[in-house]
């Protein structure tokens, strides 16, 4: 480049209207000095003149303009162990190469790396820097010698940080080395939840090691691995634990390798607390293999309670996060009681699991009841599939107690309850007081209209007892030839001691069973529950004799298992779910029965029998979800299913799917590290999905050093809360969001992070692309040779030299000679 000539300029050139002022100058002074010789008289006045001259030509700001072709190379390398040996010395020669043959170039060095206090850390820093050693007047070259993974990828921000030519030199890593990039959990889990975490190790050869995973301070886990070059992503699965926090910590060793420092990557994941399931059964202790499993393998709480002690009221409810009803009928449910149910799940979007058994779904009547509604199956029998026969006995207590409306309620109910029987069944009915009276002898249900009148005939007098009914009953049915053979016991007072359990255990051990109805307050309740129980039946109780029909005709569907299919079968997957992933189902042992049921229209089908009837069904209801699991959890059906190392977490998944979503999802937390900061992100929806931009959001961090922060953060955009965090020292931080809505609780989330001192050891290949688009953007050169480093400049600094200090001194000098010149003046005056 052919230097340009030099040119004079004013900066402010205004000053030099001043000059006039020079003559007025003259003429005062001239006045002052009448009397001196006219050589000492011109020679002070010059001198005045001059200085005076002086300042307002240093007021007016001349310089002196012109253009360099003289360099200034500043070089920053890499230090950081990521550079391996070989490459490091072929750095150490270039620079002393620049250094050598550098002519008229000022040359400086200035090191780097990942993790320094005293040096930059990273490229876009490295080269602000370099570029800020340049002198004025110096054409700014900077030479990057550097692996390019300091870039964060964003070769565009380097090239505006430093605004000058850089030449790139690529250097490459070590030959053997492998390291764990990156441990990935998600930032929240539930207690108990199974979830996946996902280690990633990066490796610049193959090779095989043992990579371990460690979950707080449990023992390491390892597994051998093969890797490959480049990335390598291992998945491990974990339940969570019952703290508050997860701490994840991969390590791998086993392999050949330069850099063990980088062998090591952690995670830090929230844990909900432990979510609260309510179980309600007619018989809780048959539930309690599901309940043991749930607690033990899902580490819920589970509360198990009678089927008649689900909440009515809905806040009551919404205390759990997932209802599971066992094997409940229809008739075992209020109507209070269902709309609390249908509110918690189709409003509060609460989890709902339906359990079967043979007195659930079809077998339970649920057909045609706000609890049906609510299932992804509905009540269904296959035309063609055949009935088993039934033998029913129905004992009607018609002591003078039930004189009236109650024996008339009870004549009622006993002709529904037959009305269920088909053809091939046969009924009895005995009236018992102290003595017994066949209103109707065992006989096949072919002629309907006489034993609806025979039932008629039933009239009320004298004291109840149930013993000989019962025996009665039992002799007619020992003789039946049919399928099953049930009796059902209505009883509505007091009755005479016998040794009624003896009896009992007999019919049982024949395969009857017994249903016991129990009316009004004076029913034997503790007797008519024990003889149910020994004899696998149920017991019911109810107020009013107006309940009898409905607790009856649901008791014959049952004992003639309407809607039941038992045999031996193995569940089939249907389709693939996230749900049962990883689940072996074929090793599961068979279940020996099941409610028949049907799909509804829009439900998911996940396991159905070989007939091809549902199994496991689930649909959205509202907010929530819907399961039904037709086969049942007592040992009727599952009782191998108690033995299948699966069996509890078979159901956790199930739970976990059904489960109502913590009401804190509707708050998203994003948090990025930035360097030495964090960028959290909280974005909050209100209750119908739309952004809420009316919220305060507070954040508490615990920070690895024992300090607590507290930040408030500010709206960014709709529904967008945003803070920064300072997070410079390595180790755990733990974030605590503070959301207060209008109207409503404030409500915290947790997250956290952690900060690797190890970041900066992360080998990778080098990053050419990064490189090179940092060379051609800044218009360097990508992988020059000392020489061309070397290069003449193409395009000029400019030099500018400011001559206003040099006139300001030589004013000084003036005003030094002008007093000299007074105090001679003075000296002559008074000589």
């Amino acid at each position: 480049m052919d230097p340009s000539p030099t040119q004079f300029a004013l900066e402010s050139p205004a000053w030099l209207a001043a000059v006039a002022l020079l003559p007025l100058v003259w003429l005062y002074f001239r006045r002052n000095l009448v009397g001196l010789p006219a050589g000492r008289r011109t020679a002070s006045l010059a001198v005045r003149c001059a200085l005076l001259g002086l300042l307002i030509l240093g007021l007016a700001g001349p310089k002196l303009r012109s253009v360099s072709d003289r360099i200034a190379l500043v070089v920053a390398y890499d230090t950081g162990r990521r550079i391996g040996a070989e490459a490091a010395e072929s750095a150490e020669a270039f620079r002393q190469d620049l250094g050598r043959h550098g002519g008229g170039a000022v040359v400086q060095e200035l090191p780097f790396s990942g993790h320094s206090e005293s040096s930059p850390t990273n490229l876009a820093a490295a080269l602000a820097a370099a570029r800020a050693r340049v002198p004025a007047g110096r054409v700014p070259r900077v030479v990057l010698m550097s692996d390019g993974h300091l870039a964060g990828g964003d070769g565009q921000a380097i090239v505006a940080a430093v605004g000058c030519p850089v030449d790139v030199v690529p250097l490459s890593p070590p030959e053997h080395e492998v390291g764990v990039a990156a441990v990935e959990a998600p930032g929240v889990v539930r207690h108990g939840e199974p979830f996946f975490v996902d280690v990633t190790v990066w490796s610049l050869h193959a090779d095989t090691g043992r990579l371990a995973l460690r979950v707080n301070d449990s023992p390491w886990e390892p597994r051998e691995v093969t890797l490959t070059p480049g990335e390598n992503r291992f998945r491990f699965r974990q339940i969570s634990g019952s703290g508050p926090w997860i701490r994840l910590a991969a390590q791998m060793d086993g392999c050949r390798d330069t850099l063990p420092e980088n062998n090591r990557a952690t995670a830090l994941v929230a844990v909900r607390p432990r979510p609260r399931i309510l179980l309600v059964d007619p018989q809780p202790e048959l539930a309690e293999a599901l309940r043991s499993a749930l607690e033990r393998e899902g580490r819920f709480h589970v509360e198990a309670k009678p089927a008649g002690q689900l909440p009515q009221r809905l806040d009551t409810l919404l205390e759990y996060d997932l209802l599971i009803a066992s094997n409940v009928p229809a008739e075992k449910f209020s109507e209070r009681q269902l709309e609390s149910v249908e509110q918690y799940v189709r409003d509060h979007g609460g989890g709902l699991i339906v359990v079967g058994g043979d007195r659930a779904f079809t077998a339970g009547g649920y057909g045609g009841t706000r609890l049906e509604a609510m299932l992804p199956v509905e009540a269904h029998v296959r035309p063609d599939k055949p009935k088993p026969s039934l033998a029913m006995m129905l004992l009607i207590d018609r002591s003078g107690s039930m004189q009236g409306e109650p024996i008339e309620l009870a004549r009622q109910a006993a002709r529904q309850a037959v009305a269920r029987l088909s053809p091939d069944d046969s009924v009895g009915i005995l009236a018992f007081e102290d003595r017994v009276h066949w209103a109707v002898p065992l006989q096949p249900f072919s002629d309907r209209e006489r034993i609806m009148e025979l039932i008629g005939t039933v009239a009320a007098g004298g004291q109840s007892n149930i013993y000989p009914a019962m025996d009665q009953a039992y002799l007619a049915l020992r003789a039946a030839s049919t399928d099953l053979r049930h009796m059902i016991v209505i009883s509505e007072g007091t009755y005479h001691p016998d040794d009624y359990y003896a009896l009992v255990r007999q019919i049982a051990d024949e395969g009857i069973t017994i249903s016991t109805v129990g009316v009004g307050d004076e029913a034997p309740k503790e007797l008519l529950r024990n003889i149910a129980e020994i004899a696998s039946g149920e017991a019911y109780f109810c107020r009013e004799p107006e309940e009898i029909a409905r607790i009856l005709e649901w008791d014959v569907m049952a004992a003639g298992k309407h809607g039941i299919t038992e045999e031996p079968f193995r569940p089939a997957v249907v389709r693939p779910t996230r749900m049962l992933q990883d689940l072996d189902l074929r090793a599961a042992p068979p279940l020996l029965g099941y409610v028949d049921s049907r799909a509804r229209p829009g439900s998911q089908l996940l396991l159905d029998s070989p007939r091809g009837d549902p199994v496991l069904a689930w649909w959205r209801y509202g907010r929530g979800v819907s399961m039904a699991f037709t086969s049942d959890v007592h040992t009727r059906w599952a009782a191998a299913w108690h033995r299948w190392p699966a069996f509890g977490d078979f159901w956790t998944r199930l739970a976990h799917g059904a489960m109502r979503a913590d009401p804190a999802d509707r708050l998203t937390v994003e948090i990025v590290r930035r360097g030495d900061r964090a960028e959290a992100a909280l974005d909050v929806v209100d209750a119908e999905g739309c952004w809420l931009s009316s919220a305060e959001v507070s954040l508490r961090v615990d920070r690895p050093d024992d300090r607590t922060e507290h930040f408030v953060a500010e709206l960014v955009e709709p529904g967008r809360y945003a803070a920064t965090i300072p997070s410079d020292v390595p180790g755990e931080y733990r974030v605590e969001f503070t959301v207060v809505m209008p109207g409503e609780s404030p409500r915290s989330i947790r997250r956290g992070f952690t900060v690797d001192d190890r970041e900066s050891l992360h080998v990778r290949p080098t990053h050419t692309e990064v490189l090179r688009q940092v060379a051609e953007q800044s218009g360097g050169l990508f992988d020059p040779t000392p020489a061309e480093v070397l290069r003449p400049a193409e395009t000029g600094a400019p030099r500018t030299l400011r001559l206003w200090p040099w006139l300001f001194f030589a004013a000084m000098v003036m005003f030094v000679v002008d007093v000299a010149l007074k105090r001679e003046l003075r000296r002559h005056a008074e000589a």
